[in-house]
């Protein structure tokens, strides 16, 4: 939300003679409406210098590579924090920088980068859990609910846990499906939290396009855009 600031001053050229005499009305009046908007400034806690929340993996032994099938790797579970200066509603964007690499595909697949040439490391998802927002008014966090702007997604209604999907927005909103109000609305506030998950899955030797032959990196990004809004 921007931060309107509204001041109006009522100027009246009124004539100060004696009680007897008329008032004498010396220009017109006039009504001035000024302000100034501007953008609220956010940051999210825990974000390194470059402002990126970042999930490590560390060394994984090429014995974990299955023959056929997906290995799933132990998930990791991330508390995402925007703090903003002033009252907004707040969405953001993903967008999947590895997602033609990825070994199942899907909006809420994303790639971990290619091996031997064209073949696939494997996918991850994020799954976002445990939505709330403060809105500054004193009652701290208080629940919401997650909408993803994505087609035929329960029209549009919040859900308690939402998986991330590529090239759509996400958002905070007040109102869970089964309430009767649709589309919900997204909900204002100054901090904004929920919890974010990510599950690697490890494609097979097959699906690699062969063996393991040097050390390889997990690439997987996802471009995450705030916006605010009115």
């Amino acid at each position: 939300m921007t931060k309107i600031t509204i001041y109006a001053s009522l100027m009246l050229a009124l004539a100060t003679g004696s009680t007897t005499a008329a008032a004498e009305i010396t220009g017109p009046s006039k009504l001035a409406v000024k302000g100034t908007i501007t953008v609220p400034g956010c940051q999210v806690q825990g974000a390194n210098p470059d402002g990126d929340v970042e999930y490590h993996y560390g060394a994984l032994g090429s014995a974990l590579i299955p023959a056929t099938g997906d290995k799933p790797l132990d998930p990791q579970t991330k508390t995402w924090t925007v703090t903003c200066d002033a009252l907004t509603y707040l969405t953001f964007g993903a967008v999947d920088v590895e997602h033609d690499s990825a070994s199942l595909g899907g909006d809420t697949n994303f790639g971990l980068g290619n091996i031997n040439g064209n073949g696939k490391i494997g996918y991850y998802t994020v799954y976002m859990t445990n939505p709330k927002v403060d809105a500054g008014d004193g009652k701290g966090l208080q629940r919401a609910y997650l909408f993803i702007g994505k087609p035929n997604d329960s029209n549009g209604v919040g859900q308690d846990a939402k998986y991330m999907a590529h090239g759509f927005s996400h958002g905070w909103v007040t109102s869970a499906a089964g309430t009767g109000v649709t589309p919900s609305p997204l909900m204002a506030g100054k901090v904004f939290v929920v919890d974010m998950t990510v599950q690697p899955y490890l494609a097979s030797s097959a699906v690699m396009g062969g063996p393991v032959n040097s050390d390889v990196n997990l690439k997987g990004k996802v471009v995450i855009s705030y916006s605010f809004g009115l």
